[in-house]
């Protein structure tokens, strides 16, 4: 073919030219149809979404309100468990009074879809649960049915009281009846002569009794010690408190409380009951009766003057005063009220001239003389609801400058039975120990709830004994030793049995503490009035002493277990 011929030749089209235009008209079209089909599925989604997300929000808001609340309601039961289980266990009504009013003080009471509930739980009834019931107004969930949501919260608080002391049963302090006239079982299981005492203001600290006296001088030893918290030998007696000691009456059932009193007032018969007007009553009375009898019989309780002595010593009585203090659910004794009518009485102090004049006053019964002494008295009688009731002694005395102690005894009994009542000191208490060779008395009641605290006791001028060495020991409420006791004092240091010896030179006017550490395993039954006694034991040693005793549980008395 000729070259020309091949140039003029019109080129061939491509192929795919022919076929671009009908795949591409049908493409636009399908896009086409396509959009026009999608028009509005943004905003169906949109308002999905927003739905979902304004629902997720409220229940995020309506969650939050639950969580609040529950905080709220859980403040408000955990304020009222630890207000109301003060009053426990003695006083139920009292503390579920408190719990309702603490938690209405945190914003929930019951009515109106609330409902505060309060129950005394534990082996000893000392914890109290408080459950707070409430319901939460949704705001947003009602779209999905849900209009309100029920809040419940519950908390437990735990209470150690101030530490009984001296006694489980219904009365502190000797009975000398033989057999007891009123008692309750229990009063017979401490051995030994411990009576209760009150020194009067002007009596030495060193003859034992470190609150109710002002007086820091040391005529006694002849050594001029300084007592332990005096400032000097002219004082001041740091101690010192005119409100004297205070006893505790644990009424468990309601009844008639009678207060009653063993040779109230202060009557100088000597330690011994060996002075020359008692050595010669129960002649001048024409009396068998052994109350009335010189000696160390069972009757004696040993009212006697003591340092210093003044020259007209004879004319100095110690008027000692009893008050008793209403159920008001406090810990404070102070804070309760005083209960009115009779229950309030000051006994004059009573000096014998003579046996003959003694007789006669008795025979006449001068100033009551007849009725109390050596004798049982009543106080005064009460209508008892549960709860503890304080009874205060205090001393006073006519003529400064003399020394004098009054030894007594107290007791309760209830119509509701005598198991109904327990007498005890109130964290401290003041005593005369006249005999006690291998005897054993009760100290302090320790609950379950101080497991793992720390028991801690003191002794006031402990170491007066009758020609021989003293030793006591600190025994558990199963009849062992105590465990881990630390000592602070003349007796200092680890003390592995929890016991020592106690020689008067070395304790004279000085408190003795222990701390003995209380196992994370002890318990007890809390139930019993009678158990749960920590004692001390004189394995050696008569002692003839005033002394005073204290103890407490080191920790927080109130704490949430739940």
């Amino acid at each position: 073919m000729p070259p020309r011929a091949l140039l003029s030749r019109p080129p061939r089209r491509p192929l795919r030219r022919p076929l671009r235009r009908p795949l591409r008209r049908p493409l636009r079209r399908l896009l086409a149809s396509t959009r026009r089909r999608d028009r509005g599925v943004v905003a169906v989604a949109t308002a999905l979404l927003l739905t979902l997300l304004v629902g997720c929000c409220g229940m995020v808001v309506d969650v939050g309100r639950w969580y609040l609340t529950q905080q709220q309601a859980q403040r408000a039961a955990d304020a009222a468990a630890m207000a109301g289980v003060t009053s426990l266990p003695g006083d139920p009504t009292t503390a579920y009074s408190k719990a309702a009013t603490y938690a209405g003080y945190n914003g929930f009471t019951t009515g109106g879809g609330t409902t505060v509930t309060s129950a005394a739980t534990g082996a000893g009834g000392n914890r109290l649960a408080v459950t707070v019931r409430t319901s939460v107004n949704n705001f947003f969930l009602p779209l999905f049915g849900i209009n309100k949501t029920n809040i419940a919260t519950t908390a437990t608080a735990d209470y150690v009281a101030p530490v009984q002391m001296g006694s489980p049963c219904n009365r502190i302090g000797l009975d000398p009846e033989s057999p007891p006239s009123v008692a309750y079982p229990s009063c017979s299981t401490s051995t030994g002569r411990l009576w209760v005492n009150v020194n009067s203001p002007s009596t030495e600290k060193l003859q034992g009794d470190p609150y109710s006296v002002t007086n820091c001088g040391d005529t006694s030893s002849g050594t001029n010690r300084v007592a332990d918290n005096c400032a000097s030998l002219s004082g001041p007696n740091n101690e010192y408190t005119a409100n004297g000691f205070f006893y505790e009456l644990i009424v468990s059932k309601p009844g008639t409380l009678n207060v009653q009193l063993y040779d109230a007032p202060w009557v100088d018969t000597a330690v011994f009951c060996n002075s020359s007007a008692m050595n010669g009553l129960a002649s001048a009375l024409g009396s068998s009766d052994p109350r009335y009898s010189a000696g160390a019989t069972n009757y004696c309780d040993g009212d006697a003057y003591t340092y210093p002595y003044l020259s007209n010593y004879y004319t100095a009585q110690e008027a000692t005063t009893y008050t008793l203090r209403s159920n008001d659910g406090s810990t404070d004794p102070l804070s309760h009220s005083v209960v009115g009518g009779s229950c309030t009485k000051t006994y004059a102090g009573y000096e014998p001239a003579s046996a003959s004049q003694f007789a006669s006053d008795i025979t006449n019964n001068v100033n009551g003389l007849g009725d109390t002494f050596h004798k049982w008295s009543t106080l005064c009688s009460i209508t008892a609801t549960p709860g503890t009731y304080m009874l205060q002694v205090q001393s006073a005395q006519n003529v400064a400058g003399q020394g004098m102690t009054n030894h007594f005894s107290i007791r309760a009994t209830s119509s509701a039975g005598n198991d109904a009542v327990a007498v005890s000191g109130h964290q401290a208490m003041g005593l005369f120990a006249q005999d006690g060779a291998g005897s054993q008395f009760y100290l302090a009641r320790v609950p379950t709830a101080a497991a793992g605290q720390t028991l801690q006791v003191g002794f006031f001028d402990i170491g007066d004994c009758q020609g021989t060495l003293c030793h006591i020991q600190i025994v558990q409420p199963d009849g062992t030793p105590a465990g881990t006791c630390i000592g602070s004092g003349p007796v200092s240091g680890s003390l592995g049995s929890c016991d020592f010896d106690i020689p008067s030179s070395t304790f004279n006017g000085r408190w003795q503490k222990l701390f003995i550490s209380i196992p994370t395993t002890y318990s007890c039954n809390d139930a019993d009035q009678t158990a749960c006694w920590y004692s001390v034991r004189y394995t050696a040693g008569t002692p003839t002493d005033v002394t005073a005793w204290q103890a407490s549980i080191n920790g927080t008395p109130v704490r949430l277990v739940n």
